[in-house]
């Protein structure tokens, strides 16, 4: 069930899953594609409208504690793709170090 805040994938983004893990995203409203490792990738699954962004990131924690600053990271990406316009809904982000602009995930933009 849909949980009010919680970022959830837009129904026409199209979501390749490349076999390192890796993800490709394509917006067909901005006909634009993101490339994504493998940590924006389950960042990107978890993004299903089910749990907040605090909670997506403490899920990443758990999987990898051991990698300094992950859950800021999260936070940052989420933020991302909510200012790309890759969500269907209006999210909750809690404050949070400025945007990188997904760098960590690896973006690219193709026209």
């Amino acid at each position: 069930m849909p949980v009010p805040g919680a970022p959830r994938r837009r129904d026409d983004i199209e979501t390749h899953l490349m076999p390192d893990g890796s993800a490709l995203l394509y917006d067909p409203a901005s006909s634009e594609g993101h490339a994504l490792n493998i940590t924006g990738s389950f960042i990107w699954e978890y993004c299903d409208g089910t749990l907040l962004p605090n909670q997506i990131a403490a899920e990443l924690v758990a999987v990898l504690p051991q990698v300094a600053g992950l859950h800021d990271e999260a936070l940052r990406l989420i933020a991302d793709f909510a200012e790309m316009g890759l969500f269907a809904n209006t999210i909750d982000l809690p404050a949070a170090p400025s945007s990188a602009k997904m760098a960590s995930s690896g973006q690219q933009e193709n026209p």
